[in-house]
């Protein structure tokens, strides 16, 4: 697992744990019925302007998890395209 704890309290750490969780849960739920390309997008972009507004912790450990793991992702992502269609292969 990844971690992303930030050491700097931020908006996000005022909200109870509880409701974190289960927005999570539902998040996660519901990102399964993700068929779309354009929703795929939006949910993608909704999620790093979260991930950004947690000020510059949150902006430098975003850049760092996406070196992190961003080449295993483009290895990936490549893999598909040769395999199946555009708009699936960015779906997955």
């Amino acid at each position: 697992m990844i971690s992303t704890h930030l050491t700097k309290n931020t908006w996000l750490h005022q909200i109870p744990g509880g409701i974190k969780l289960l927005t999570l849960s539902f998040t996660t739920v519901f990102s399964i019925f993700i068929n779309d390309v354009v929703f795929a997008l939006t949910f993608l972009i909704f999620v790093l302007l979260l991930f950004s507004s947690l000020g510059k912790p949150g902006f430098f450990k975003l850049k760092k998890l996406l070196k992190s793991i961003g080449i295993m992702i483009l290895i990936i992502c490549l893999f598909q395209l040769f395999f199946v269609k555009f708009e699936h292969a960015i779906l997955i």
